[in-house]
């Protein structure tokens, strides 16, 4: 089993996840970073699950729609704490876990109704690309957008983290973007079209 990374996220992505989504702000409790470590570490364990086999079938609706059908219905479900949502996830790891590889997480986060049923609030798209430098220490490169469920962008930002390679985290750099900017966009774009096109192994 792998195992969860902890990470620390760019703040302002939560804060402003946090004042579009009132499912998010109404859970407090731990530190700004603590909330984000969690938050990473949430996604990351996605990894580790086996994905539902539940049928699915598209309709000529938005792809935004589909994307959130394909995660209710193919995500491995984590339930809500003290701390998080619920979510339902998925992760597509492309190589080898223990060598570079790149790894990307999609999520539904929301909550559950009174009659248990799950209500979807917004998602999310983790792309993390993680290398090995020269002193044999993890380089990841990473991409976190916060979306409504319309697709429409909370907060972007891309961040370099480097870590131990039993993931001490040692630096952390946060650089938080415009959602027009054209690097996000195209970003945005490519993660769209992979995760339209996925299918659980």
């Amino acid at each position: 089993m792998r195992t969860i990374l902890a990470a620390v996220l760019c703040a302002a992505a939560l804060a402003a996840a946090a004042q579009a989504f009132p499912v998010v702000s109404a859970v407090s409790g731990p530190s700004a970073g603590e909330f984000e470590a969690q938050f990473a570490g949430a996604a990351r364990a996605f990894l580790a699950a086996p994905p539902a086999q539940g049928a699915l079938s598209f309709h000529a609706r938005s792809p935004w729609q589909d994307l959130t059908d394909k995660l209710l219905a193919w995500g491995a479900f984590r339930e809500a704490d003290q701390t998080l949502p619920a979510t339902y996830g998925l992760a597509d790891l492309r190589g080898e876990a223990a060598g570079p590889h790149v790894a990307d997480y999609a999520n539904v986060w929301g909550f559950k109704d009174s009659t248990g049923r799950f209500q979807p609030a917004f998602l999310t798209f983790v792309s993390e690309d993680w290398a090995v430098d020269a002193q044999n220490r993890w380089v990841i490169r990473q991409w976190l957008f916060t979306l409504g469920l319309d697709g429409s962008v909370a907060a972007v930002g891309r961040h370099l983290i480097v870590e131990t390679r039993d993931s001490s985290v040692i630096d952390y750099q946060s650089q938080p973007l415009e959602p027009g900017d054209a690097a996000a966009v195209a970003e945005l774009r490519r993660l769209l079209e992979q995760w339209s096109a996925f299918r659980p192994r």
